[in-house]
């Protein structure tokens, strides 16, 4: 996962944060859109930690 798709995560939860702020949602609506960017960063972190584990794994193999 690179710096690409980091930013790709961060573009999606702050379109769907930019959705969510539209003033005739009604209150159900804006808690999907906040919900979506939420999931979004779960996504991200969840990747993220995949990488960290890779590095992990990899580091220990070599000592």
């Amino acid at each position: 996962m690179g710096i690409y798709d980091f930013m790709h995560y961060a573009q999606e939860r702050q379109k769907w944060l930019k959705r969510a702020e539209d003033p005739l949602l009604a209150p159900a609506e804006r808690a999907v859109f906040i919900a979506m960017a939420e999931l979004i960063a779960a996504q991200r972190n969840l990747e993220s930690a995949k990488v960290e584990e890779r590095i992990y794994l990899r580091e220990r193999r070599k000592k």
